[in-house]
This record gives structure tokens, C-alpha cells and sequence, in this order.
């Protein structure tokens, strides 16, 4: 009885032994895995490898909407019409270039996308779809392909996102959008935070052809907000100045402490035509009064 109960102390014993063994191993591994990278991740050399002198230029995709339609859409991003004989042509221009590449589709009567188009090395593009009558009621551009088609530009606001009644038929093509795609009007605020008692100084870049700026200004309470339709002029009351600046204050008395606000300038031809405007964002804000 007492050889047994030796040989189970000394079982204990073993595996007390080998537990204690084992674990001390897997620290003395551990230790090694993260000794071994940081020295090997963390050495002067390998700073000084990524050191450059200068900041690397600012890479910009494309800086504007990816979709724009006129009216209420019942259900079309669902819907996509089936290929056919017939064809519907547009053309994209890109700062006064055409522009290839560029992946997008059409919405038509307000009920179905139709197939995807490329646009070649003329910036045209060709949609097949079955003959009948027609009527575009906007466009989508693919995001990814935008980047890289269209980078640092926004929509124009001289696009026609629509079109009247048209019929496509057999050698009779239909007429799909020409759309174009311009370089936006580049705000520069100086300064973040305003008070009452001080002027309230909108700047921007002057526009090429540019001969007067409109000026629209939200309004929200909180910083997180998105932008709504709390604007401080009706849109046919905004402020226009041939200036690429102006005073707030000599055109509103309605800035209110604690809130954040946001600017928005379309840059307008001689002819009066909307050229630019600036980009549109719907979060953040340019600046707050105090």
C-alpha cells in the first residue's frame, strides 16, 4: 500500500515537473517572437529608408457626385433594361478634354438603369438597348473607374441631367447626355472661428472666365449635422460680387453664436451661365461663430 501511494506522489511530482517545464518554454518562445520583431521592426535604418524631404503632392479622385437624377425614381436602381439592336450615344468631357475610361450608365423613363458604357478614346459612349421611345432622367457614374477617369473634377452645373421624349430605331440612334466634368471653384477661409463683433471674411480662388460669384451659406446647430436646407439667403437672393471675396456681415444679419457654417460659391461667365461651383460636402463646416 505504501509502494503505491509513493509511486502516485511521484506521479504528481512528474507532471508538476513537465507543466512548469512546458511553460516555462513557451515564455522563453514568446519572448523570443517579439524581441526578434521588434529589433528587427525598429532599427534607425529603417527610418531613415522612408525619409523624404518633402511632402508628396496631394493625389485627388473624383470630387463629385456619382449619381444625379431629375425627379422621383420608382424602384430603378433595381431595375436594368435588357440589351437590344438600337443605341443610345452621349459623349463626356473632362476640363475641356474628352475623356475615356470613364464607366457609366443612363436612367431611363424613370423606371430602369440601363447597361453599363465605356467611353472611348473620343470620350463617346454607346449604350445598347431595345428601340422604342425614351426619355433620360439622369446618369451613374462608376465610383472606382471615376477616380480614376475624372480625378480633382466635379459635375458642371451646366449639365442637363435630362432629356425630352426621344425614339430610338433602326439607323436611328437616340441622343443620350453629353456630359462635362470641370474643375471646382477652391475656397480658402482663413480663419475657423468668428465673432459677432468682427468681419466675416469669405475667400476663394479666382475662377478662369469667372466674371461674378454667387454665395450660399448653411446653416446647423450641431458639428455632426448634415448639411440641410437651413440656408441664410432664398436661392434667387444670394449675394453676387465680381470679388473672389466678400464680408458676410454686409449681406446678413442673421449668424448666430454657437452654430457652424458652411459655404458654397458658384462661379458665373459674362454670358451669366453657371461655369463651376464650388465642392459640395455634407458634413463638416468652413466655420463657427462664437
Amino acid at each position: 500500500m505504501k509502494g503505491l501511494f509513493k509511486k502516485f506522489l511521484q506521479g504528481i511530482a512528474f507532471g508538476l515537473g513537465f507543466g512548469i517545464a512546458f511553460v516555462f518554454v513557451q515564455a522563453l518562445a514568446v519572448s523570443y517572437f517579439f524581441d526578434g520583431a521588434t529589433s528587427s521592426a525598429f532599427v534607425q535604418s529603417d527610418f531613415a529608408r522612408g525619409e523624404v524631404d518633402e511632402p508628396p503632392p496631394i493625389i485627388e479622385g473624383y470630387l463629385g457626385s456619382t449619381g444625379v437624377s431629375s425627379g422621383k425614381v420608382s424602384d430603378s436602381d433595381n431595375n436594368v433594361l435588357a440589351a437590344g439592336p438600337g443605341e443610345i450615344r452621349g459623349v463626356v468631357v473632362g476640363d475641356g478634354k474628352k475623356v475615356e475610361g470613364l464607366r457609366l450608365r443612363l436612367g431611363l423613363n424613370k423606371a430602369v438603369n440601363s447597361q453599363w458604357a465605356t467611353t472611348n478614346a473620343e470620350g463617346e459612349y454607346s449604350i445598347a438597348v431595345p428601340y422604342g421611345e425614351y426619355k433620360i432622367h439622369g446618369f451613374q457614374l462608376d465610383p472606382e473607374v471615376a477616380n480614376r477617369a475624372l480625378p480633382g473634377l466635379i459635375i458642371s452645373p451646366m449639365n442637363q441631367h435630362s432629356s425630352d421624349k426621344f425614339v430610338v430605331a433602326d439607323g436611328e440612334p437616340g441622343a443620350g447626355l453629353r456630359l462635362q466634368f470641370v474643375k471646382p471653384v477652391e475656397k480658402h477661409t482663413k480663419k475657423r472661428n468668428f465673432t459677432l463683433d468682427e468681419p466675416v471674411i469669405l475667400a476663394w480662388e479666382p475662377y478662369p472666365g469667372a466674371s461674378s460669384y454667387r454665395v450660399q451659406v448653411h446653416q446647423k446647430a450641431n458639428l455632426n449635422d448634415y448639411l440641410g436646407n437651413n440656408t441664410l439667403f432664398d436661392w434667387s437672393d444670394m449675394p453676387e460680387v465680381s470679388d473672389a471675396s466678400l464680408n458676410l456681415q454686409d449681406f446678413t444679419e442673421n449668424l448666430t453664436s454657437g452654430y457652424f457654417y458652411t459655404y458654397h460659391i458658384t462661379a458665373i461667365s459674362e454670358g451669366g451661365a453657371r461655369i463651376s461651383e464650388s465642392q459640395r460636402r455634407h458634413q463638416g463646416f468652413d466655420f463657427q461663430i462664437q
